[in-house]
């Protein structure tokens, strides 16, 4: 016989525990209570095996994320060297009236840049350059909801998660 998987088991234990009283007399069946104390071990010995697996992957991703980290700071560092030898060379180039260097393997060339707006004092922008966002007060959603309050296109939801100590 092959090992049960774990939702076997799961639903083995549901079963038996709906059989496990007499529904008229209250009574614990004995041999439904035998059947469900051995199915505690291969249910727990389960529920271990499968925390061991998922506590590796994590460890794993916990690697990646460490590493993709380390190369996101590095991959930073590059173009801020990167961006700040192009300034230089903007600002000395512009220093010096220069628009154009050639070498045998590229061309360095000043272009101007579109025009881009830079927003100095936000606070004196006249009011018909201003946008209305309107946005959700999620809090007070969730506060008026536990307070009995209905609220059409919202519910309270809870779930529940896994925690291994």
């Amino acid at each position: 016989m092959s090992a049960m998987r774990l939702y076997e088991i799961a639903d083995q234990y549901q079963f038996l525990l709906g059989s496990l009283y007499d529904s008229e007399t209250g009574v614990i069946d004995e041999k439904v209570l035998a059947k469900l104390q051995a199915l505690d071990d291969p249910l727990e010995t389960k529920c271990i095996n499968i925390t061991r697996i998922f506590k590796q992957i994590d460890a794993e991703r916990q690697a990646i994320e460490k590493e993709r980290k380390a190369m996101a700071k590095r991959e930073k560092s590059l173009k801020n060297q990167v961006d700040g030898l192009k300034n230089y060379l903007l600002s000395n180039m512009e220093r010096c009236s220069v628009s154009e260097i050639k070498c045998p393997q590229f061309v360095i060339r000043l272009q101007k840049n579109p025009v881009k707006l830079d927003i100095t004092d936000e606070s004196l922008i006249p009011p018909q350059y201003e946008i209305m966002t309107i946005s959700l007060d999620n809090e007070k959603i969730k506060d008026d909801l536990k307070n009995g309050v209905e609220i059409p296109g919202a519910r309270l939801v809870q779930g529940s998660s896994i925690r291994i100590k």
